[in-house]
């Protein structure tokens, strides 16, 4: 089974790693805490990543047990195993010379020149408890490793990481949090956060503003369910003003002229964003 991170994340981006060196662009971190921890076990045996909340899945990280027979005699084994999603999600995993998937260090960095594997189901740890001289992977017995990930979005590279605990025996992995660079080819290191960000740019990213079917609907995401939503033409002439009440709030406009259109949020805590439109 599963377990859904729906309402159990908190996401937020912003300019993170300052650089002093004038003319390099400061990289933009896309950051998500696991709040709580989520541990996979043999109850729930997986846990997937939405690394962009998009709806759609990215990354598995699952757990297996079962047995294999050695020289006649037969061993329980517990493996920790990845699974890419390469049509709409991550499309490699760092690995090492042996082709396992790597558990890269704090501030690794991840980027081109690491060794990346393609395979739709891949080997972090396999674990035979009662004989440990036959145990393979990176992943055994680990505190706050990362894996590195590259993924495509919107067309573009991106490089990110997840944080994650991977117990001896290798019956239990704990998520804690994940990231990627917002911009295209550019190197992460294992670790990176995001430094302060505005309460605008939070909303910002929380929140999805499109037209669809004559109606604006605007989605928040990870944040609290309150403030206004104001749409207005390109004179400057309020259209529509909607309590918010819920996480989609739809505007009908059905009777509104074709063109430009600019949907603004604000919430209680006084941030704002706003989103220009086109309505056909």
């Amino acid at each position: 089974m599963k377990k859904s991170l729906q309402n159990k994340l908190k996401s937020y981006s912003a300019l993170a790693g300052a650089v002093a060196t004038a003319g390099v662009a400061n990289a933009q971190i896309v950051y998500t805490d696991v709040n709580p921890d989520i541990t996979v076990d043999s109850t729930s045996n997986s846990v997937d990543i939405d690394l962009d909340n998009g709806g759609i899945i990215d990354f598995t990280l699952g757990l297996q047990s079962g047995t294999v027979s050695y020289s006649s005699t037969i061993y329980n084994y517990n493996a920790v195993l990845t699974l890419p999603n390469p049509t709409t999600g991550v499309n490699a995993i760092a690995q090492d010379a042996a082709g396992v998937n790597s558990a890269l260090n704090l501030n690794d960095p991840i980027d081109a020149s690491l060794t990346w594997a393609t395979d739709t189901v891949q080997l972090a740890a396999f674990v035979y408890p009662a004989s440990t001289s036959f145990n393979v992977g990176n992943w055994i017995g680990v505190n706050d490793k990362y894996f590195g990930f590259r993924f495509d979005l919107a067309g573009t590279t991106h490089y990110g990481w997840a944080r994650f605990d991977v117990a001896a025996d290798g019956t239990t992995a704990v998520l804690k949090d994940y990231a990627y660079d917002a911009t295209a080819n550019t190197a992460i290191p294992a670790g990176a956060m995001p430094t302060t960000t505005s309460i605008n740019e939070l909303l910002a990213h929380n929140t999805q503003i499109y037209g669809f079917d004559n109606s604006i609907n605007v989605k928040l995401f990870n944040t609290t369910i309150d403030g206004v939503v104001t749409v207005t033409d390109v004179l400057g002439q309020q259209v529509a003003k909607i309590i918010v009440t819920d996480a989609t709030t739809t505007i009908e406009m059905s009777n509104a002229k074709a063109g430009v259109y600019f949907v603004n949020v604000t919430k209680a805590n006084g941030s704002s964003y706003t989103k220009k439109l086109f309505m056909k």
